[in-house]
């Protein structure tokens, strides 16, 4: 119960889900317990980007200027959509 619970909490926030570990554990009276740690990795991961907004990219081909300009005219897209809407 405390795992489906867990795994819905989770599956709700996938971006932050990753930062964390968790693990549920029973007691000898049957007693759920959550614990949890934040994934240093992940925190030293984050901490590199140091505010900036960073775009992932796969295609390797493209200069440093497309992935940008690629994700300009995406949020204008997803602005007409909405406004369709």
């Amino acid at each position: 119960m405390v795992a489906e619970r867990v795994g819905r909490l989770l599956g709700g926030n996938t971006r932050a889900a990753g930062l964390f570990e968790f693990r549920v554990e029973t007691d000898a009276q049957g007693k759920a317990g959550v614990h949890w740690r934040k994934r240093r990795e992940c925190r030293d991961w984050a901490a590199l980007g140091g505010g900036c907004y960073l775009l992932p990219r796969k295609v390797t081909e493209w200069s440093a200027e497309e992935p940008r300009r690629a994700h300009a005219q995406l949020t204008e897209v997803e602005a007409v959509f909405r406004i369709q809407k």
